[in-house]
């Protein structure tokens, strides 16, 4: 893996919580905090460019505000999931690092 992202302090995401992040990456990023357990993928729906970060969370799946597409919190390559960009996350000294996708 390469290089680790500040993303934002663990602090700014308490469990049930979610923000949106530019981290520099060319993206609009949102943060899901699921009972402890932080996702990161693409805030942005590739239907119809819809912010995920709006949509209603229900076992481990964000549903898109505009029309519910659904996205799963893990990384996957089912549709529609693989329309999206999941990031890796770590938590070290307080604060979310993301992984930045490896460029060619």
């Amino acid at each position: 893996m390469g290089r680790w992202v500040r993303a934002c302090s663990l602090g700014e995401l308490p469990p049930g919580g979610r923000k949106t992040v530019d981290c520099g990456l060319g993206e609009l990023i949102v943060l899901f905090n699921v009972d402890g357990t932080v996702f990161a993928l693409s805030d942005t729906c590739p239907h119809q460019g819809a912010p995920l970060s709006e949509g209603q969370i229900c076992e481990g799946t964000v549903y898109c505000p505009m029309h519910a597409w659904p996205f799963s919190l893990e990384c996957t390559d089912k549709p529609p999931n693989d329309l999206i960009r999941h990031y890796c996350v770590r938590i070290r000294a307080g604060a979310i690092y993301l992984a930045a996708p490896e460029t060619d």
